[in-house]
């Protein structure tokens, strides 16, 4: 087995160890406190409605639809560089007063931090600095009481209600990529199921000769502050759209043994093994070629759930063989 068909088995196997309890059993008067792994008969796979809800299956159609050719890459938040602004000491002084903390939201003009001037005078004069933009504070370099020097950096405040994706686009492919193309962007780390809009808003006009890539800036609405600067994206530049194919959740597609196969519907609860011919895909379904028609209806999550429980059910069968009666 090799090593990640024998990590994807082992996260299964913890699972299936969860949810077995309330699967079908597959031995009628087993009752030796263990509970089996579900029903298998004629390949068919049966699951009680509970290990159907426990283990999060869920069933899509497969549908004749466009998939989208799409350039994918590799990125980072960042903060628009454009709405961003640091804030700095113009004397030499002592901090007397902090008026806001990291991660404040602060509006524009709103002091942040009063300094004694190191000025002679009785008392010393102070001054008061104030954010130059509306935004959040991002860095906070100083601390009250410490002393600072003309020109310190002491925050940096942004505007997030836009954030950029960095990526780097490889040199056959930066042809493909044209301002204003919309993308799809996903942060697997964080939001794991979801998936963020948005557009190509401008490209490096040089090549790095290392990598032989291309700069190029997403930009994605952030009105919510969920996307944080430094987070992991994956982008998806939607460059053409393709004609039209038998298509289904890339999610829905296994592989095992050099055998590409998927779990279609066949009852209520019931599902079955079928094998599949794969053709073009993007980020986010893949064509079916063979082996899948419209209307067919296939598992798009806890499909390898499912497929522990068919293993299961199959050693369970092995072991304890059907008594002649």
């Amino acid at each position: 087995m090799k090593r990640n068909d024998l990590k994807v088995f082992l996260t299964i196997l913890l699972i299936q160890i969860f949810v077995s309890g309330s699967l079908v059993s597959a031995h009628e008067g087993h009752d030796d406190g263990v509970p089996s792994a579900g029903n298998v008969v004629g390949g068919t796979i049966t699951l009680s409605p509970e290990a159907t809800e426990n283990i999060g299956l869920t069933v899509v159609d497969v549908e004749n639809q466009a998939i989208e050719d799409v350039v994918q890459c590799n990125g980072i938040v960042e903060t628009d560089p454009n709405k961003t602004a640091q804030v700095s000491s113009r004397i030499q002084g002592r901090v007397l007063k902090l008026l806001v903390n990291l991660g404040d939201k602060v509006e524009q003009d709103q002091e942040l931090v009063e300094i004694e001037s190191r000025q002679i005078g009785n008392p010393p004069p102070a001054t008061t600095l104030k954010s130059p933009i509306a935004g959040i504070v991002i860095h906070r370099d100083v601390t009250l009481g410490e002393t600072v020097e003309p020109d310190k950096h002491l925050f940096e405040i942004a505007d997030m209600q836009d954030v950029f994706v960095e990526c780097d686009i490889y040199e056959q492919d930066v042809a493909k990529i044209k301002i204003s193309q919309k993308a799809r962007i996903k942060l697997p780390a964080a939001y794991l199921n979801e998936s963020f809009e948005g557009e190509a808003s401008f490209m490096s006009a040089t090549l790095d000769p290392e990598t032989r890539t291309s700069h190029l800036w997403i930009r994605v609405s952030n009105k919510e502050m969920r996307l944080k600067p430094g987070m992991l994206a994956q982008a998806a530049v939607i460059v053409n759209e393709k004609s039209r194919a038998i298509a289904i959740p890339k999610e829905a597609v296994m592989e095992e043994g050099g055998e590409k196969f998927v779990y279609t519907e066949e009852g209520e609860n019931a599902f079955k093994r079928q094998s599949v011919v794969l053709g073009i895909s993007n980020d986010k379904y893949i064509e079916i070629k063979k082996g899948l028609i419209p209307w067919d209806r296939v598992v798009a999550s806890g499909n390898y759930e499912l497929r522990m429980t068919e293993l299961t059910a199959i050693k369970q069968e092995v072991k304890e063989p059907k008594k002649e009666k």
